[in-house]
């Protein structure tokens, strides 16, 4: 064999093993394009019925495979997107640059991928869909999905927010920091449901889905550095006693009205979610006792019986 024949042959096998030890994964972003390419045909609508049909063709109609998951999921209408985007003109205008700008973020992206295969091996890696929701939902997860709402992930104080309700302002980044909301959905697509946390569920609901938020939070922070929902962290810190006795009341409850997804609809002052807050605390208190910390943070991942992983925990004694 000639001696460029065997340097040709080895270069592709060096080649080869090093991309089989990468984590390779789809990151999605030609959705963003098409929400702004239909977002510049508006000037040409006659009619609310025309930026309607322009929506739909232009850009739902266009959606990636990702972007057809979170349809599913979060049921985007193009009548919402003409609806918001009359309501909130001068926020649609300055949070475009951002979106954009997420698809110079891949290496970064990459590397919470690697981060998590590394902490977490064998685990099949998800896809990542960047799209422009509805000003609904930051992030979600489905059918080994993370859905991204970009206009919401991409925030920062450039943002322009007087146009929103309080929720919205209260969950926006101060800063650019998409990868904050990756690592957390990351979390929840390699979360598994169970027999035991199905059961858990369905009889303390309140403890077992904050379990499941707080745990996608810390082991984001853990696991990549990245953090997300610092305004309820802020206050959670400074109230620590008082939310806790307040969750006391409610932990083994059905109902998570007062803890989680609550929109704008809290009392003045107090932000919405804490629920995140009391989740991360009670993992914190776990993996601060756990002697073997990977194994802390795999237990974490999969909490099967959320009421005996808070008594392990040691959390409020």
């Amino acid at each position: 064999m000639k001696t460029t024949t065997v340097k040709v042959l080895f270069l592709f096998l060096f080649s080869a093993a090093n991309l089989c030890g990468q984590v390779q994964t789809d990151i999605l972003t030609s959705d963003i394009d098409n929400f702004w390419a239909a977002y510049d045909l508006l000037p040409t609508a006659e009619t609310p019925e025309d930026s309607i049909r322009i929506f739909q063709t232009a850009y739902i109609d266009k959606a990636s495979p990702g972007f057809v998951e979170f349809l599913k999921v979060r049921d985007f209408t193009a009548e919402e997107y003409t609806v918001l985007v009359g309501k909130y003109p001068k926020y649609w205008q300055s949070v475009r640059p951002n979106t954009l700008r997420v698809k110079t973020i891949r290496p970064q992206l990459e590397k919470i991928v690697e981060q998590y295969s590394a902490a977490f091996p064998g685990r099949e890696t998800p896809k990542v869909c960047f799209a422009i929701g509805c000003l609904r939902t930051g992030g979600t997860v489905s059918n080994n999905y993370l859905l991204i709402g970009t206009e919401i992930a991409a925030t920062d104080s450039t943002t322009y927010t007087a146009e929103l309700n309080n929720w919205l302002k209260s969950v926006f980044n101060k800063e650019f920091d998409v990868t904050g909301m990756v690592a957390h959905e990351y979390v929840h697509a390699l979360q598994k449901v169970n027999l035991g946390s199905v059961l858990s569920y369905l009889n303390n609901r309140v403890l077992t889905t904050c379990l499941m938020e707080g745990a996608a939070d810390f082991l984001a922070v853990k696991v990549t550095g990245n953090t997300i929902n610092q305004n309820i962290y802020a206050y959670g810190n400074a109230h620590e006693a008082e939310v806790w006795a307040d969750f006391k009341e409610d932990m083994y409850g059905k109902n998570v009205d007062n803890w989680l997804y609550q929109g704008d609809n809290t009392e003045e002052g107090v932000p919405a979610d804490l629920g995140y807050f009391v989740g991360y605390k009670i993992c914190e208190s776990y993996y601060n006792r756990a002697e073997d910390k990977a194994q802390a943070l795999r237990d974490i991942l999969a909490i099967k019986n959320a009421k005996r992983f808070f008594k392990r925990s040691g959390y409020g004694e």
